[in-house]
């Protein structure tokens, strides 16, 4: 699904993380760790297509995303981050409807097909009953559920998501992987969250991605060698 060759990344040519090549499959929840500063939000980005390579490829669905239009690689990858302001007036349902933008005519308009996978995007999450109430009037918790809306209303293979446990306590933590690991498994999906939250990393993703300047290192979720991995990055 996800294919990354040869890739180094980072800011003004200058790269954090060098020559990586791995692969991603279709219906892995996979955790990006690492510490501040490591590049997992840096490489999200890359993946996303808003930030260009230092050098390398990346291809999704065996296409070079180097090669495709910003709406082109929207139909592919959805991208959420909990930062930026929540808008004020903003249903609910508006809120996740927004993720239809690269698939409506020129005039933004929504057809009953898109309504259809806005309202299945909300049941996903568990936030039907709160389409009607505003962005700004809901917790912390429930718009994390509205980011993940968002998302799956884009109605993309790939889904990115930029530290989506964030200030949740560890029951919410644990209700939003739980949300995630459904989606990879049932609609399968291919996720990559960044979380700095090992165990939920260890018990609910199906991969481990480690990162640090040193280099990568992918793991299945299971193998005894992440937990002494995770202590060496980490210093646990």
């Amino acid at each position: 699904m996800i294919h990354l060759q040869n890739l180094s990344i980072g800011h003004r040519g200058h790269p954090i993380l060098s020559d990586i090549s791995v692969t991603f499959r279709e219906g892995e929840l996979i955790a990006l760790l690492g510490r501040n500063g490591s590049g997992k939000s840096t490489l999200i980005r890359t993946i996303a297509g808003l930030l260009k390579p230092v050098s390398g490829k990346i291809f999704v669905q065996d296409r070079d995303i180097s090669t495709m239009s910003r709406q082109e690689i929207a139909k592919l990858i959805s991208l959420s981050s909990t930062s930026g302001i929540r808008v004020p007036h903003m249903k609910c349902w508006e809120f996740a409807a927004m993720g239809r933008a690269p698939w409506t005519n020129w005039a933004g308009k929504l057809l009953p097909r898109d309504e259809r996978i806005v309202d299945r995007a909300m049941d996903s999450v568990g936030m039907r009953k709160y389409e009607n109430m505003y962005t700004d009037r809901i917790s912390d918790g429930e718009y994390q559920k509205m980011v993940i809306a968002r998302a799956l209303s884009q109605d993309t293979p790939v889904l990115l998501l930029d530290e989506p446990t964030a200030f949740l306590d560890v029951p919410g933590r644990h209700q939003i992987i739980g949300i995630l690991a459904k989606l990879a498994a049932e609609e399968h999906k291919t996720i990559i969250f960044s979380t700095h939250d090992t165990d939920i990393a260890l018990k609910r993703a199906s991969k481990v991605f480690l990162i640090e300047h040193q280099g990568i290192f992918l793991f299945d979720a299971s193998n005894p060698s992440v937990s002494s991995e995770i202590t060496r990055i980490f210093g646990l």
